[in-house]
This record gives structure tokens, C-alpha cells and sequence, in this order.
């Protein structure tokens, strides 16, 4: 499956605890692409906007990051983060890497007009 072929790395900026909302993983649940709906309208309201309803995440561990470390994931690994429960900022920078081929994922089309620039190498 050509949508499989992305990765995403977090650069943490700050450190990212479980107090101030760092990602949480799901474990052994990579395997298969689930579906994802959308929260809000983001003409309305800033942030990130899909979900995955009805998952069960007790299992659910979450990934400290010191400042200046890094987070890896595949594309089908269930992530979230929790809202930033402390006065200190928790900032990173998200970095997505994905096959030349691979058509840009439907997430783009709800972005505002270059929220999300996608650079791609020619393959010809």
C-alpha cells in the first residue's frame, strides 16, 4: 500500500513530559491503516483536527523526549498528545518523510492554501 510509506519524526524543542502533554503510543497496533475523522472545521478553530473514534488505548505508553531529542514513528502507529497541563511551552517541529510517489495524504486538502508545503524530488 503506497500510503504505508511514511514516516514522521517530532524534533522536540523543549522537553515533552507527560505533564505538559508529550505523544503516546499504541504499541503492536501498526499494522493496519484506521480510519480517521474529522474534528472541527479549521476555518473555525486552530489545531490539529483528526481522531480515531473508538479506539481502545489502555495500552497506550507515552514517549518522553528530552530538549533537542527526537521522536520516530510510522505513519499507521497511533499517536496523541494530551493537552500541555504546565505553564511551560512544549514546542517541537513535526517532519514527515514520504515515498516521491505516494499522492499527498487527504489531510492536506482541509489546511489553509500552504500550511503544509510539500517538496518532492523529481523521479524522471
Amino acid at each position: 500500500m503506497a500510503e504505508n510509506k511514511t514516516v514522521s519524526v517530532w524534533l522536540a524543542l523543549d522537553d515533552a513530559t507527560v505533564d505538559n502533554g508529550c505523544m503516546w503510543y499504541l504499541p503492536g497496533q501498526h499494522k493496519t491503516a484506521l480510519d480517521h475523522e474529522q474534528l472541527w472545521d479549521t476555518s473555525v478553530k486552530k489545531g490539529f483536527y483528526f481522531a480515531i473514534r473508538g479506539l481502545e488505548e489502555s495500552g497506550a505508553v507515552p514517549a518522553e523526549v528530552k530538549q533537542g531529542g527526537f521522536a520516530i514513528h510510522h505513519c499507521l502507529m497511533p499517536h496523541r498528545s494530551l493537552k500541555n497541563g504546565t505553564d511551560k511551552p512544549r514546542r517541537g517541529i513535526a517532519m514527515h518523510f514520504m515515498d516521491a510517489k505516494v499522492p499527498d495524504p487527504p489531510m492536506l486538502k482541509i489546511l489553509p492554501e500552504g500550511a503544509a508545503p510539500v517538496l518532492r524530488r523529481r523521479t524522471s
